[in-house]
């Protein structure tokens, strides 16, 4: 429910730039955000094949069974 602060802030003509200036704000972060997001994914993904890659195969008769 929207309230009547919010309606007359909006309605306000000496607001009106600083909600548009804090949407461009808003969906800067957003961008960047989904761009840290992506790369950090790329690392996981970049790390778990890394790991697989390294890790050294022990057959199971090998292992001791504690």
């Amino acid at each position: 429910m929207i309230s009547d602060w919010v309606i007359a802030s909006i309605s306000n003509r000496d607001c009106l730039p600083l909600v548009a200036s804090k949407k461009i704000t808003d969906a800067k972060l957003a961008k960047d955000f989904q761009a840290v997001l992506k790369e950090l994914q790329k690392a996981q993904r970049l790390a778990a094949q890394r790991e697989i890659a390294y890790a050294p195969y022990v057959p199971q008769a090998v292992l001791p069974s504690w």
